[in-house]
């Protein structure tokens, strides 16, 4: 092995040649002469042997030769979960960061759900200072990024790996709840309405929705954006009213103007909320409350700045969500997270911002 740091000037040379070179078998006994061809560089056997130790844990051996590990590589195709990933990255870094640093605890047990805003929690907690959670999920993004903190434990549902959702969907990915105690579920979203919530009805995914809706943690957080408000998805999936665990007795003095919704009754909430046009036969959530979390105020004013007529629109909804909280359990909170403590964190972000 090399006693200098010479070798560490050929790791990415070395990366290069092991992501681009699958027609051909590569070893360290050819890497050299590959080196030389491809990028008319020298090199010694020694230095890129010590190249190759220091990347060890992202190369495969293989019958093939060398490979980078399936852990290391992106696919080059554009997939529905990396157009997401792309979509509003600043409004959901913003909000992975506040539920790390103020739902979340060391040693809390939760559950993960798939997508994109669930992705980047799933990153604050595993480059985050806290230790010891652990996880149920259909995430199967989330379980390769887990892999960078030893002292998360991860259970997985069942069902059938959705490569463009980057989730496990299904019959099999429905889950007995009597078998794992979840204190926070994180359930995400498509869109919110006044009154439901919806997804993009991918195949597998919309009888899943419904059940990891009614999950019966003691919180279910949903990590969201303000442009969520826009209106409908292709499918609802829940309703932003918590259900009762046995039916109520109804007395006559009270109306749908109740101030405890939870005697009036699932087709009273109907009535009331909806009016008669407007009907989804949709679950309410199980958990004692249910908590949306957004971008925080600063960074609504800025990303709305040019759209002020839309932002009126779009709060005007968080307003009346959170206006029937007492009877609903439904709360939006935004993100309290600065301006400065984003981009000292994550400087790239701040291309998005004029």
């Amino acid at each position: 092995m090399t006693t200098n740091s010479t070798h560490l000037k050929y790791i990415g040379y070395v990366i290069e040649i092991l992501r681009t070179g699958a027609d051909r078998r590569i070893n360290p006994n050819n890497l050299r002469g590959l080196l030389k061809s491809r990028f008319d560089i020298e090199a010694t056997e020694e230095d890129l042997r010590a190249a190759l130790q220091a990347i060890a844990p992202l190369v495969a051996e293989t019958k093939k030769g060398l490979l980078l590990s399936p852990l290391a590589t992106i696919e080059d195709r554009s997939s529905f979960y990396a157009s997401r990933v792309k979509l509003n990255p600043a409004p959901k870094r913003s909000v992975a960061m506040h539920i790390y640093q103020h739902i979340l605890e060391e040693l809390d047990s939760v559950f993960l759900d798939a997508g994109s805003a669930n992705g980047a929690i799933a990153e604050e907690m595993a480059y985050g200072d806290k230790h010891n959670f652990t996880v149920l999920t259909n995430n199967v993004r989330a379980v390769r990024i887990f892999l960078a903190n030893r002292t998360i434990r991860t259970f997985v549902t069942g069902g059938v790996y959705d490569v463009e959702d980057e989730a496990l969907v299904g019959e099999r990915a429905l889950i007995d709840w009597q078998g794992f105690g979840c204190k926070t579920a994180f359930v995400g979203v498509s869109a919110i309405s006044t009154y439901y919530v919806y997804n993009h009805a991918l195949t597998g995914e919309e009888r899943i929705k419904a059940h990891y809706w009614q999950i019966p943690a003691d919180q279910l957080v949903v990590p969201a954006t303000l442009g969520k408000f826009k209106g409908q998805d292709a499918s609802c999936f829940g309703r932003l009213f918590r259900e009762q665990q046995r039916k109520p007795e109804i007395h006559p003095h009270e109306t749908h103007n109740s101030a405890n919704i939870d005697f009036i009754g699932k087709s009273a909430h109907d009535e009331w909320r909806e009016g008669p046009s407007v009907e989804y036969n949709a679950p309410g959530f199980r958990a004692k409350k249910c908590t949306i979390v957004i971008e925080p105020e600063w960074m609504i004013d800025e990303l709305y700045k040019t759209e002020p007529e839309l932002k009126v629109e779009l709060m005007s909804a968080v307003e009346q969500i959170k206006g029937e909280r007492t009877r609903t359990k439904v709360d939006i909170v935004h993100a309290r997270i600065s301006k400065e403590e984003l981009f000292s964190s994550y400087p790239a972000l701040q291309k998005h911002f004029g």
